[in-house]
């Protein structure tokens, strides 16, 4: 009985290390939510982007995104949700979408760019996605990721990135559930 608490305590510390981390998104949302009622044009053609808690674009509204002119992206960033119903174009400039929890392209929305970098925990995508950039490094198609974000995840789900510690937690935890099932053998 002993060995079997000793056991299942360290396999449940063994699991909790080992758990994966959602990749981050850096917004603070102080530009609270945005959610146009007519055509609108954002620039993110600076070094600095807005930090909303929510975007949202209706069907019927146009978002043109302003990307910068060096090839780098213009993020549109949001500590919540980024929910599309019209359409975001950013013509053939770099653009990133990163939310803290989804992404939702609905149906009949569309999103246009040279390249183009999704990230959250969660994407569902029934809209159009148009790009036009060339197949990059670490992506292809012209949808890639950058930095500690995962690519493009589309409907299958999360993007994960694992720490660092995982691997070192997990073997250690196996090494302990061996040696004790062999003392426990003899």
């Amino acid at each position: 009985m002993k060995f079997l608490s000793a056991t299942l305590l360290t396999l449940s510390l063994v699991l909790f290390g080992t758990q994966s981390v959602v990749a981050g998104v850096i917004s603070d949302g102080s530009s609270g939510v945005f959610h146009p009622a007519t055509d609108f044009t954002l620039d993110l053609s600076g070094t600095t982007f807005p930090q909303f808690t929510d975007i949202f674009i209706d069907a019927g509204i146009r978002l043109t995104i302003l990307s910068p002119n060096n090839g780098a992206f213009g993020d549109l960033l949001a500590a919540n949700d980024i929910i599309v119903n019209g359409i975001i174009d950013a013509g053939s400039g770099s653009l990133g979408l990163r939310a803290g929890n989804q992404i939702v392209l609905e149906a009949g929305s569309q999103v246009i760019a040279g390249l183009l970098d999704v990230s959250a925990p969660t994407v569902s995508s029934r809209g159009t996605i148009s790009v036009s950039g060339s197949t990059g490094s670490s992506g292809s198609g012209g949808i890639i990721g950058r930095g500690p974000v995962s690519p493009f995840p589309s409907p299958r789900g999360p993007s994960l990135i694992s720490e660092p510690s995982t691997a070192l937690l997990l073997l250690s935890g196996l090494a302990l559930l061996a040696r004790r099932y062999r003392r426990h053998l003899v």
